[in-house]
């Protein structure tokens, strides 16, 4: 079961951090569990709390009172101090959704996390290719997947093996039985950033090529073309 933030924090106001986390580990039954939720709240800085947990990391917490595995953030903007902060807990799995940051921030802290299994990147800024493929290659074993909308109602995930579509919609026929967008006008993707940002440029009744590849592994062209409303 989750921690959200807003409920965290209102606990934190009357009674010290370790024992807020006790209490209310013992009211939602969560036990041992580690994972916990930060949503923006009012003008609160978004990570605060992770950045008190990470200082008493090293001051022997109790077990009731250990450092998250699993965090996820929602609609935030996320500085390079925060990402620094992150690095020094013991994190296996990290998700954002919404959230704004700088490419070469959420470099370091992959890299400065020993035990980080899984990055799951939904809807949030854009990380170059050249950075993406090296973050791959330094670090194989790690899930690395970037999600979001290619086209309206078009949801894609980036994998090491291409550009997958997740789900589509009866307004896009043409993609049915696509699994993968392997080029943009003659371009490979590698995320739906690419996608977006040219569709979002295009002028309505303007149309684009997209190759796509079906789960047999056959390759085709299909042609979007922006709605005129």
């Amino acid at each position: 079961m989750a921690v959200s933030i807003a409920s965290l924090i209102c606990c934190c106001i009357a009674m010290p951090l370790q024992q807020a986390a006790h209490e209310r580990a013992v009211a939602d039954g969560m036990g041992s569990s580690r994972m916990l939720i930060y949503r923006q709240v009012d003008d609160s800085p978004v990570l605060s709390l992770l950045a008190e947990l990470s200082q008493l990391a090293g001051q022997g917490i109790p077990r009731w009172c250990e450092t998250p595995r699993d965090v996820q953030v929602f609609d935030v903007r996320i500085n390079r101090d925060q990402w620094t902060r992150l690095a020094q807990l013991d994190i296996r799995r990290f998700r954002a959704d919404a959230a704004e940051f700088d490419a070469e921030d959420l470099a370091a802290f992959v890299d400065g996390s020993r035990h980080l299994r899984s990055v799951e990147l939904t809807e949030c800024s854009e990380i170059p290719d050249v950075m993406l493929d090296r973050l791959r290659k330094d670090c194989p074993a790690l899930d690395f997947q970037i999600r979001g909308e290619a086209l309206p109602q078009l949801a894609t995930v980036s994998t090491p093996a291409g550009l997958r579509i997740e789900t589509t919609s009866s307004d896009l026929p043409n993609f049915f039985g696509a699994r993968y967008l392997v080029a943009l006008d003659g371009q490979p993707l590698q995320t739906y950033h690419q996608v977006k940002r040219k569709v979002g440029a295009m002028k309505p009744g303007e149309s684009v090529r997209l190759t796509v590849r079906d789960v047999a592994g056959v390759e085709r062209e299909e042609v979007f073309t922006v709605p005129v409303k």
